[in-house]
């Protein structure tokens, strides 16, 4: 019977000591680091060191950055499967398209109700916040934002003797003055051209034509009397060889390497392209993104989503966002050419001494206050298909393209989409 009770004893004991190290381990594995896994493009690699020095400060918190894709629609295609698999990470940067159907999948959270907010909205610059508005909740945080502008070769621009244009017509007028031919007729020398995302150039061009991206009930509506002209003026532009047809994948090498004279690009394009072009014996200027019978521009470039749902990486996630919008961390940003996202940054010494220092930059952020053009509709992606869409038929058929049909056969694909999609 003593033996008995010693063994019960025993086994009570070890047991004790098993439960007390199963409480520990549990007690450890809580108070372990909060894992995030931060998705960006492959572009964006300098935020492997910002994320190295958030970590440093804050042990309690490791961050695994991800490069996911070369550009946003490697983003939106690994976020879709994600939404399938269940494999998505904890935020990721995106680009402005799609935002809203990620929100209203249930795939993103609204950061307006989330602990650590506060602090993290309080400093951006109000005019970007819009772009972040989706059905009440605000859906992304502003981080490498940008406008479209329109850069030219000061070299070539000065054997015209022509001024900056200031408008789609003056444009035309002096890209087409920039054409040169050789002995044999082949052009060597192109006046205009885009990069491929030529929808982001349409739909500002679109509000300086005097229409708008949707009607009066607020349905998104791309067969338009304006939509049609800015077509009309694309049209012309390769018709009379000013801009090459469907060349916009190497627009931007082109226009460094003095191809092009002038292009529209994202301002965030601008530390590349000047490298480049300086090294090749050219200036590179850049105006304002031209008006017509009005002066508007979108805000492009990314923001900062939340996938995440667990309270505790929220708050986390919240806090090393609000990190990267310190002055000292976007200053590798707005290097790059992007817009100050915050009023901290906007009204630093450093962002000063750039107005002061280079001209281009002073145009770039000269441009802000014509910014007004914030997108966020279910249909958003689909229409900026279309117009791309469009834009390559148009640039294929030349004279031949019925812009008519093709905004016809465009608009009936968006009203399917919203059909569908409500």
């Amino acid at each position: 019977m003593k033996k008995l009770f010693v063994l019960l004893l025993c086994l009570l004991t070890l047991s004790s000591v098993m439960a007390t190290g199963a409480k520990e381990q549990a007690v450890e594995e809580e108070n372990g680091p909060i894992e995030l896994l931060f998705w960006i493009r492959t572009s964006d690699s300098f935020v492997n060191d910002q994320a190295a020095k958030y970590m440093e400060l804050n042990p309690n918190v490791k961050i695994e950055v991800e490069a996911v894709g070369a550009g946003y629609a490697d983003l939106r295609k690994k976020f879709n499967l994600g939404i399938q698999s269940g494999e998505l990470p904890d935020i990721s940067v995106a680009g402005w398209s799609g935002i809203g159907t990620l929100y209203d999948a249930g795939a993103i959270v609204d950061i307006a109700k989330i602990n650590g907010n506060e602090a993290l909205m309080s400093d951006i610059v109000e005019s970007f916040t819009k772009r972040c508005r989706y059905e009440g909740a605000i859906v992304a945080v502003p981080y490498q934002c940008s406008a479209p502008v329109l850069f030219y070769n000061k070299t070539l621009l000065n054997e015209t003797g022509l001024e900056v244009p200031q408008t789609f017509e003056e444009l035309k007028q002096v890209a087409a003055a920039c054409v040169k031919k050789d002995a044999s007729g082949n052009t060597t020398i192109y006046g205009f051209n885009t990069p491929s995302d030529t929808n982001w150039y349409i739909i500002p061009a679109i509000y300086n034509f005097g229409g708008s991206y949707f009607n009066e009930k607020g349905d998104l509506v791309l067969n338009s009397e304006a939509t049609a002209e800015v077509f009309k003026w694309w049209q012309s532009m390769v018709v009379e060889g000013i801009m090459p047809p469907n060349q916009h994948k190497s627009a931007a090498d082109d226009f460094a390497n003095g191809r092009v004279a002038f292009i529209f690009s994202s301002c965030g394009s601008y530390a590349n392209l000047k490298e480049t072009m300086e090294a090749n014996g050219y200036e590179i200027g850049i105006a304002k993104f031209p008006g017509y019978k009005d002066r508007i521009v979108n805000l492009g470039g990314n923001g900062i989503i939340m996938f995440t749902k667990d309270a505790k990486k929220q708050a986390a996630a919240a806090d090393f966002i609000n990190f990267l919008l310190q002055p000292e961390q976007l200053q590798v940003v707005v290097d790059k050419g992007y817009l100050p996202v915050t009023n901290s940054m906007l009204n630093s010494s450093y962002v000063k001494e750039l107005i002061a220092t280079d001209d281009n930059i002073k145009t770039v952020y000269d441009q802000v206050d014509d910014i007004g053009i914030f997108i966020q509709h279910a249909a958003y992606s689909t229409s900026t298909t279309e117009l791309a869409n469009i834009a390559s038929a148009v640039e294929t058929y030349g004279k031949d393209a019925d812009i008519k049909s093709l905004l016809e056969a465009s608009q009936n694909t968006i009203d399917e989409f919203m059909a569908d999609y409500n």
